[in-house]
């Protein structure tokens, strides 16, 4: 909310310096797209780790917040839990997730952290999503500034 209310007020004083409506419209645009590509650029960090880290099998322990925000999903691998990288499904926990079950995961041990199927499908999701829109917004904002 106060994110909200911060930009109403910078868009006021914008207006009030007589700064043109197109212009702050530019600017918004361009925050958005800078959003998209630090989202896309995480997206690319995390497929190349996806795809550096190691294939093993894992026993799926528990779903656990342990100083996070979100519940996340623990794997067994040779005696040592380790936490997955993204947060634990919401909506379909008992189809995801089955204790005691083998289930193949890709592990990164330098990092302490593996991926599932639920975290790869969330890094595919996400770069099929952000990489088009961060080139569409890049597209708008240099079409804007006059570099076609």
């Amino acid at each position: 909310m106060e994110l909200l209310v911060g930009a109403v007020v910078i868009i006021i004083l914008l207006l009030c310096l007589g700064v043109d409506w197109g212009m702050i419209a530019m600017g918004i645009m361009g925050l958005i797209g800078l959003g998209m590509v630090i989202l896309a650029l995480f997206f690319l960090v995390c497929a190349a780790a996806l795809l550096c880290a190691e294939s093993v099998t894992a026993v799926f322990t528990d779903l656990r917040k342990d100083n996070r925000r979100f519940d996340v999903a623990y794997y067994m691998i040779g005696g040592r839990e380790y936490p997955n990288l993204f947060p634990g499904e919401f909506v379909m926990r008992d189809k995801f997730y089955h204790k005691d079950k083998p289930v193949k995961v890709r592990l990164l041990r330098k990092a302490g952290v593996v991926f599932d199927k639920n975290a790869a499908g969330t890094i595919l999701i996400g770069l099929v999503v952000s990489l088009p829109v961060s080139v569409f917004f890049i597209m708008c904002v240099s079409v804007f500034m006059g570099f076609d």
